[in-house]
């Protein structure tokens, strides 16, 4: 009979579970700090009692079904069994992996599936074979996409502009430098200083706290450094295909939650290998993915889904890589070399396969436009508005508008943008406007959600026909379709 041998993969040291998780909460917590504090100066204080709210929601989901487990299911003490399955550390990384403009509902459908279906379906903590929230915010993402939350304002996110305008490559140096400058920079995006997940914008941050983690021994360092490592090295060839430069390896690692993705989630011991090669061949795996995915799949971030995948192989990885350690040498050397020189060859065919997307309207080299001012005198016959409902807010009425906007002429099924502007009847002034829905053009006529151009409403007197506004720069249109908004808001304050 002959025995294949694999020593399980422990070693001692003086860190419990219970104070690794500890560790893993903080560095989460810490990251979830910082996404409050740019939903603060970015977008207000809104932003952030909904960020707070999808957290509470989704923290007190996954506790309450856990005891309730524990009491129906396992028979055991509730509160020891939670001690032990910590199942706020999956709901914080479900949470920081979404925008916040995410309504609460689908955070509660994708925790439920992220604990239940994921986590003990699989027999509980340490036994289920998807990264549990992966699972939670693939839900969230294939089911409820379109399920945003109304006036919490967000802004599109770097992958998904050049994955729309752009096709994913770039080579002229002059649309380089304009669509980098949108989101501050290669240093922007470093700090994190742009929209995007709550938990995925600072790479900075993450970047520490990883190293941190590391340290520390909560996380195995060789999964996010060949993760990292591959996503540069592949994305540089599809720089190097189309001239691309340095600054597009870059920007893949920078962005679309790459990094916080090879830090919490990919390092994820219970369903990555045990193995430090076959950690390597995982980590790479997902690297290989990740660009596969992004550059030619319709998924821009492409982090959940090659993590889900790479998931289902770790038992095959797993038993590649059984046997005495120190025996498996020339075994896994082919391994590995081979799935590098795979990786390398899909890739440089993908990159082959795509080209240049050049926009047809240009970028906004200013964001607005004082040559188009328009007064609430001015008259847009052919974008008309009206008000739908009126509610009150404490001292202040809320009219819920609808405008039509770009859509009207351009689009077959054409749908009108919707706003809530809310009224100070005392002061007779408008208090604020926002959009609930917006339906005109996406990467340009949203510019329009941006506060710089909203702002210029707030303190406007509805007595004041003289008062106006600058239109956002290639957004002209829809820009009336606000004006409009906010003159039937007016007419039907006075």
């Amino acid at each position: 009979m002959k025995f294949k041998l694999n020593p399980a993969p422990n070693y001692h040291c003086g860190a419990s579970t219970r104070k690794i998780m500890l560790e893993l909460t903080i560095a989460l917590l810490v990251v979830f700090a910082f996404g409050l504090f740019h939903q603060f100066t970015a977008h207000g204080m809104k932003n952030v009692i909904h960020v707070c709210a999808l957290m509470l929601s989704s923290v007190a989901t996954a506790v309450i079904v856990e005891m309730l487990w524990a009491v129906c299911v396992v028979k055991v003490n509730p509160v020891a069994y939670i001690r032990d399955s910590f199942p706020w550390v999956t709901s914080i990384i479900l949470v920081l992996m979404v925008p916040a403009n995410t309504n609460i509902y689908p955070i509660i459908i994708g925790t439920l599936f992220a604990i239940v279906v994921a986590k003990l379906f699989f027999g509980g903590f340490g036994q289920n074979v998807f990264n549990p929230a992966a699972i939670g915010c693939a839900i969230i993402f294939s089911f409820f996409a379109t399920s945003l939350a109304a006036d919490v304002q967000t802004f599109a996110t770097p992958t998904k502009t050049i994955a729309a305008t752009y096709g994913w490559v770039m080579n002229d140096p002059s649309l380089i430098g304009e669509f980098l400058d949108k989101f501050g920079g290669l240093w922007g995006l470093f700090i994190g200083s742009y929209d995007g997940a709550i938990g995925e914008t600072c790479t900075a941050l993450i970047l520490l706290c990883g190293v941190y983690l590391a340290v520390r021994k909560v996380i195995d360092w060789r999964v996010p450094v060949f993760y990292l490592g591959t996503v540069f090295v592949l994305a540089s060839i599809i720089g190097l295909v189309h001239g691309a430069g340095i600054w597009y390896p870059v920007f893949h690692v920078l962005t679309g939650g790459v990094v916080f993705g090879a830090v919490f989630m990919a390092t994820d011991p219970v369903t990555n290998p045990t193995t430090n090669a076959g950690k390597v061949i995982f980590a790479i795996g997902c690297g290989l993915l990740t660009v596969l995915i992004r550059v030619k799949g319709s998924l821009p971030e492409g982090v959940l889904y090659s993590i889900l995948l790479m998931n289902m192989l770790t038992p095959w990885i797993e038993r590649a890589c059984a046997g005495v350690q120190y025996q498996l040498g020339k075994k896994l050397l082919p391994l590995l070399t081979g799935l590098v020189a795979v990786s390398v060859g899909l890739v440089f065919a993908v990159a082959n396969m795509i080209a240049p997307v050049v926009p047809e309207i240009p970028k906004v080299p200013e964001f607005l436009n004082a040559d188009k001012h328009f007064t609430m005198a001015d008259s847009f016959e052919e974008y008309p508005a009206k008000v739908v409902n009126k509610a009150k807010d404490g001292d202040y009425v809320v009219y819920k508008v609808e405008a039509n906007g770009y859509a009207f002429g351009h689009y077959d099924d054409p749908e009108p943008n919707i706003f809530l502007i809310t009224i100070d009847p005392a002061s007779r002034t408008v208090v604020k406007v926002a959009y609930e829905k917006f339906n005109d053009t996406e990467y340009v006529g949203d510019n329009t959600m941006d506060s710089r151009f909203l702002s210029q409403f707030e303190g406007m007197s509805i007595d004041d026909d003289n008062a106006g506004v600058d239109t956002v720069t290639n957004a002209t249109i829809t820009s009336q379709s606000v004006i409009s908004a906010v003159q039937a808001a007016v007419q039907a304050a006075r």
